[in-house]
């Protein structure tokens, strides 16, 4: 299924700003900032400390900085490629995966994809009620079932808002974690005399490098591979690969060091844990639940956009939009329908569609031919109308794209090589 089939499947549906299955448009593209906001937002991620745990307490910790910077280079390097790819494309993983695997074979790609964000949603949302009931000593199930039940429903919410939403929570959610997640970090070298101690300490597991370095490589694979639902708003290839690098490089890379220099110093790598045993139960409750609001929105977010997939909805969310309307209160711009052979561009009609078109075309392509050829007037007009109709057929159609963003009909039937400019955007060479 090519871009052009998926632009015309949309036909007539209501706007949707994130795009679900259709490439996002120039004009909804961001910056690298925001791109990097949001994925350092995702992959914050509390769980990504227990990882730093079991890792730093099996290598003496020089060791342990290899075995981590060797993870995240793999990690970073695998996610980029695929960030690379959709800022090209405009499109998420699960929709690009039509061209390898085919319309039906991507349905098992978004359920497989869908279905592990999913199954991290859930963890979360029960850390959240167990801690939350640990925090304020609850005995009784309903308590944490209905804060898991109210948390679950803001983070959908969120997801269901799109990009928008997973940026600002990320923008304002994530400094303040790291600044917590720092000064822990700065508690646990006070604990072992300074960095110098870190290097002293002895490990006290074994772990194998391969097994380390998968651990690291797995903390974010699943959710990596899905990193174009995010990087296809980016505007250069460039941008997403900076991006993926800030996110899944750093933000995770600083994860799984703040996990194991708080379990060399502590014994304890879960900074919630920590917190609510220092007595900051407020702290602790806000490092839990930022943390994992944000990154399960961008759970449901992946969830919602291979769900699209799934029902090829042009809308992620059955309650985004009013029908007929953005999410403003607008009505959006509709275009006619187009003769199924041509490959359109969103929210605009072709140049040929439409009798008006059709007679303004014929007289170019009369001029043109009479021109060429010496052909009288009504030989000329009937060969343009020849022309036309194996162009409006369908036939050898293909997309051009012209730097002076104009379009051509080259070669429209034997060998005229009848040459029309003028439609902006979009073009179709017709090859007989």
């Amino acid at each position: 299924m090519t871009a052009a089939e998926l632009r015309e499947d949309a036909a007539g549906a209501p706007i949707d700003p994130d795009y679900p299955v259709t490439p996002v448009p120039r004009s909804a593209r961001r910056g690298v900032v925001s791109i990097s906001v949001v994925l350092i937002g995702f992959t914050v991620f509390a769980p990504t400390l227990m990882a730093g745990a079991s890792i730093g307490a099996a290598f003496p910790f020089s060791e342990f900085l290899a075995v981590l910077a060797v993870g995240s280079v793999v990690l970073g390097a695998y996610v980029a490629a695929i960030g690379f790819l959709g800022a090209r494309t405009g499109l998420t993983t699960v929709v690009m995966s039509r061209y390898t695997f085919g319309t039906a074979g991507s349905k098992a790609v978004s359920l497989l994809l869908g279905g592990t964000q999913i199954g991290w949603y859930g963890v979360a949302v029960g850390s959240i009620g167990k801690m939350t009931a640990l925090a304020f000593g609850w005995e009784s199930a309903w308590a944490p079932a209905l804060v898991m039940i109210a948390v679950s429903v803001l983070m959908m919410l969120t997801a269901l808002y799109g990009y928008e939403g997973m940026y600002w929570v990320s923008l304002i959610s994530t400094p303040l974690i790291l600044i917590l997640a720092f000064w822990i970090t700065g508690l646990a070298l006070t604990e072992v005399g300074g960095v110098s101690g870190l290097f002293d300490i002895a490990p006290t597991t074994t772990l194998s490098w391969a097994a380390a370095v998968t651990t690291v490589v797995g903390t974010f694979a699943s959710a990596g591979t899905q990193a174009a639902n995010w990087t296809r708003f980016a505007r250069r290839g460039r941008d997403a690969v900076i991006a993926c690098a800030m996110g899944f490089v750093i933000g995770n890379g600083l994860m799984v060091f703040f996990g194991a220099v708080s379990a060399l110093a502590f014994g304890e790598g879960d900074f919630t844990t920590l917190l609510l045993g220092m007595g900051m139960i407020g702290w602790g409750l806000f490092f839990l639940f930022g943390n994992l609001w944000k990154s399960n929105a961008d759970a449901a977010y992946a969830f919602g956009v291979a769900g699209a997939e799934i029902a090829s909805s042009t809308r992620k969310g059955a309650l985004h939009h009013r029908r007929g309307r953005d999410r403003h209160g607008a009505r959006p711009h509709r275009r006619r329908e187009p003769h199924r052979g041509l490959p359109q561009p969103a929210g605009r009609a072709h140049p040929a569609a439409g009798r008006g078109a059709d007679r303004r075309l014929d007289r170019t392509l009369a001029r043109r031919a009479a021109g060429a050829g010496g052909a009288d007037g009504e030989g000329a007009v009937a060969g343009a109308r020849a022309i036309r109709g194996r162009v409006r057929g369908g036939v050898g159609i293909e997309r051009v794209r012209a730097r002076d963003r104009s379009a051509e009909w080259d070669r429209g039937g034997d060998g005229d090589g009848v040459v029309v400019r003028g439609a902006k955007r979009q073009g179709l060479r017709s090859r007989g």
